[in-house]
């Protein structure tokens, strides 16, 4: 038992230390909005606090950026959305060379017409 709960902590140790989420609160509208992410985010989580859903397009540094629709993945009243990237490379796997890994690097929304939409961005 000791010995796993050892293998546990050094398994921990071993983790890059990515530090805190970056969080920004988001008010949607009838107009297009748009957010970039820091350099190398890996996780996404989205999180309703409104009473109208949101939609939204989520964009990585290998992408063509474009603008949300009401046809777009939609964020639901109350509810939570995670993605999480692992870090793919096609010179380096695990580099965080922002050259040859592809991470998360912005996100655009929109709410339908005549609505607003409250929700938080957590980014790390």
């Amino acid at each position: 038992m000791r010995s796993k709960i050892l293998l546990c902590a050094l398994a921990l140790l071993a983790l890059p230390a990515m530090g805190e989420p970056i969080y920004t609160a988001i008010s949607a509208s009838q107009t297009v909005g748009s957010k970039t992410f820091p350099s190398l985010t890996r996780i996404v989580t989205l999180v309703s606090d409104g009473t109208n859903t949101c939609f939204f397009r989520l964009f990585t540094n290998r992408d063509t950026t474009g603008n949300a629709t009401t046809s777009s993945s939609p964020l639901k009243q109350g509810e939570t959305i995670t993605f999480n990237m692992r870090p793919q490379s096609t010179t380096n796997v695990g580099s965080d060379s922002e050259g040859s890994a592809t991470y998360y690097s912005s996100i655009s929304y929109i709410c339908s017409s005549g609505q607003t939409a409250t929700w938080r961005a957590y980014s790390k």
